[in-house]
């Protein structure tokens, strides 16, 4: 099906159904809890608004001038640098009205003027209000202590929930196939352990992943509100309902706050971790009750979400880069000792032992012009050079790793218990010459949180998200062999240095 030929819902009317196509960057609403105003980017008149309108003291209505509604000058100077600046680039004040209360503003720039936000700043210690670097001074330290990465990446949970104060903070990573799992966990004693669980991808449909790569932090104080609608409902400059991707104040999908009912969830906060510009996985925040937090709080956290995400980061480089070192010293060594040699076959076949060596894998068969050897546990000669000949008719590249081989070659499901995964390296000019390393199969218990399978109930409202007690904790057996694909790049070098040698 084109997508792109299939109308998208409005905001209130998507179900399970057609909730990857839900635009929740377009909500028309914002949570009621501050005030949202959009200015003409040159006169400052309101065009449009949403929420408390009388916030700021003045009743803020479309056609009235910002000056009437605040008479901050350090305001006035953060409006024009918005609008000054490139779209999106955003700014943050806190402001005091004549009548002594405290609010948080910030302002970013697109299309539809300057999206200026207000909300009420909460009753809070001075420490909560303060420059947020000495804040992410003090988790950052805590951090650096961390010895390996399970001490690091449950610091980093213990840290966010001791600013926030939310009953549970998780890190949640995502799998090669959309689905996530809870990686580190930080929680109330009397709460339920989520450390483990797995979630499908249909849990953050691909809309919301998109934005969480804009938006590095997402508040929900109270999952109970009522929409505030923006009105009126299209810019009048661009026509269209403005985007509200980058406004703190964003209203929330309808399906997200049933989802977060169902799990009895009444305050939520989700900070994005990234990989290389893609989205590797949250830290994702859930409280039993309302929770608002002053933005100098949450600016802290993303910026400790931001610097997480780059140790991090760092820290998978470093440990790859020691795995592909041991895996270049065994290569060279093999690569040497073939150039020894003066024909391929011979110098191949006797060295099934050092292949092996090279591949962290259950045995490893060497099929070169005609002959064959094999070490390790490995299935019968038929059965590999038939694995051969099939992987010469099918493979496109000259490295090859299956890690469910007999989904893709339905006689491995005879084999699985020695070969459910294979890495082929394709040795020469030859349609069937190969070195196959196999691994045996793997099982795995993977405990869902709700079935992946299950599909939405019909309603009169439509597909709903519905919870019952069978639901919540779901066994699955995963049968694989591991990653077989982690020595591509190598094995495709000594491919290449093979072929030029020969």
């Amino acid at each position: 099906m084109n997508l792109a030929s299939v109308p998208v819902p409005a905001f209130g009317e998507a179900d399970l159904t057609n909730c990857d196509r839900e635009p929740i960057h377009i909500p028309g609403s914002i949570q009621p809890h501050g005030l949202l105003l959009v200015l003409h980017p040159e006169t400052l008149e309101v065009l449009q608004l949403a929420g408390e309108a009388d916030l700021l003291g003045t009743t803020a209505r479309p056609g009235l001038q910002l000056s009437a509604l605040v008479q901050d000058e350090g305001i006035a100077d953060l409006v024009r640098m918005v609008a000054e600046a490139p779209p999106g680039s955003p700014r943050t004040a806190e402001i005091r009205l004549p009548d002594g209360r405290l609010l948080d503003i910030s302002l970013h720039r697109n299309a539809a003027g300057i999206l200026l936000e207000a909300e009420r700043l909460a009753p809070a210690p001075l420490p909560s209000r303060r420059s947020p670097l000495p804040l992410v001074q003090s988790m950052l330290a805590r951090l650096h202590l961390a010895a390996g990465p399970d001490a690091f990446r449950q610091a980093a949970v213990e840290e966010v929930r001791r600013v926030t104060g939310f009953d549970r903070v998780m890190l949640y990573r995502f799998e090669p196939d959309g689905s996530g799992v809870v990686v580190a966990e930080a929680r109330d004693a009397t709460l339920d352990p989520y450390l483990g669980l797995h979630y499908p991808a249909s849990d953050i449909p691909r809309q919301a992943r998109a934005l969480y790569l804009r938006n590095w932090l997402r508040l929900i104080p109270d999952a109970r509100y009522l929409p505030a609608p923006l009105l009126p409902a299209l810019s009048p400059l661009t026509g269209a309902p403005p985007d509200l991707s980058l406004c703190t104040l964003r209203s929330v999908s309808p399906l997200h706050l049933e989802y977060l009912a169902n799990m009895g969830v009444r305050a939520s906060m989700s900070l994005s971790v990234v990989h290389g510009g893609h989205l590797w996985g949250l830290i994702a925040c859930h409280g039993r009750a309302p929770r608002y937090l002053p933005l100098a709080t949450r600016t802290a956290c993303e910026i400790f979400a931001q610097a997480f995400s780059l140790q991090l980061e760092a820290k998978e480089q470093t440990e790859e880069f020691a795995a592909g070192e041991q895996m270049r010293r065994v290569e060279q060594a093999l690569v040497q000792a073939m150039a020894r040699e003066e024909e391929l076959a011979p110098g191949l076949l006797g060295r099934c032992a050092e292949l092996l060596q090279m591949i962290p894998a259950g045995g490893v068969a060497v099929l070169v012009e005609g002959h064959y050897a094999a070490a390790g546990r490995v299935p019968d000669e038929p059965i590999m050079r038939a694995l051969a000949a099939w992987l010469a008719e099918t493979a496109s590249e000259p490295v090859v790793a299956l890690d469910r081989l007999s989904e893709t070659w339905p006689p491995g499901r005879d084999i699985a218990e020695v070969a459910a995964g294979v890495l082929a390296l394709s040795v020469s000019h030859a349609p069937a010459d190969y070195v196959i390393w196999v691994r045996p199969e793997q099982v795995r218990e993977v405990i869902w949180a709700g079935r992946p399978d299950k599909p939405p109930e019909a309603s009169p409202d439509g597909a709903r998200l519905t919870i019952a007690c069978s639901d919540l904790l779901y066994l699955n057996k995963d049968v694989h062999a591991g990653d077989a694909a982690g020595r591509h790049e190598a094995l495709t070098k000594f491919h290449a240095d093979k072929l030029s040698a020969n």
